[in-house]
């Protein structure tokens, strides 16, 4: 985001340790233009607090697009989304958006698609496809998987994301792959980071035995799986599930 006459301030609180204070129509945050083509659920995703309207106008170079409005009512961060207009193909839109009543913080804003994945309760999870993260290799259309061949693919970080946010609270990220690898071979390593920073220790990726990572996530933050590889042997991932453990109170921060 590029702050317009908007007061920042540094805090821990904030992502990246930085927050834009939206006080009034004439103070407002922009995107850069990004390229985005027709999908469903086209929305920017905002994390906020505060009391107020927020209002967001859509631009393509000095056209306007449309606009959206949100009334924010948050003491603590919260996301909030602003769905985007319809567009006839591949466009380029930024994103600016203004407290028109009250004030509202923002720190954080992501271009999604889809559905939104639901807030998990105790005991609950999500799965995505491997292929729904950004990757190396190549993907098993049907199967939703990602395949990696010691003989071509590089020995480096080939998996990563979903960077989508999730609440405040411990979960186990569980990774659900196969090798021909004999059991006991090293295959690569995972591990899990929120704001560039590590969550947990890096566990190896092992042929044969479960790869489950426990972590606690401090805010509502993106959370990023990374996986390595190491050219051991091929290796296939089929999707990672993120439960939420049992006896967490959690809560949003």
């Amino acid at each position: 985001l590029r702050w317009e006459k908007a007061v920042t301030e540094k805090t821990t609180a904030a992502a990246g340790g930085g927050v834009v204070k939206l006080e009034g129509p004439d103070s407002c945050a922009t995107t850069d233009p990004v390229g985005v083509v027709p999908a469903p659920g086209l929305r920017w995703s905002v994390r906020v607090k505060g009391e107020g309207v927020l209002q967001t106008v859509f631009m393509e170079k000095d056209q306007e697009l449309g606009r959206r409005r949100v009334v924010v009512h948050a003491p603590d961060w919260v996301w909030v989304d602003f769905p985007l207009p319809a567009t006839p193909g591949l466009v380029f839109i930024a994103f600016r958006f203004s407290c028109l009543e009250g004030r509202v913080d923002a720190d954080l804003a992501l271009l999604e698609a889809g559905r939104p994945l639901p807030l998990l309760q105790q005991g609950e999870s999500w799965t995505l496809p491997a292929a729904c993260f950004f990757h190396a290799g190549h993907t098993d259309v049907r199967r939703g998987s990602v395949n990696f061949r010691k003989e071509r693919d590089i020995a480096s970080v080939v998996l990563y994301g979903p960077k989508l946010p999730l609440e405040r609270g411990r979960y186990r990220a569980t990774i659900d792959f196969a090798s021909p690898a004999p059991a006991g071979e090293t295959l690569g390593a995972c591990n899990i980071q929120c704001e560039e920073r590590d969550r947990c220790a890096p566990q190896a990726l092992v042929a044969g035995a479960p790869a489950a990572l426990e972590f606690e996530q401090p805010a509502s933050l993106p959370v990023n799986l990374v996986v390595t590889f190491e050219r051991a042997a091929d290796l296939e991932i089929r999707a990672v599930t993120f439960t939420r453990m049992e006896g967490d109170p959690g809560g949003r921060l």
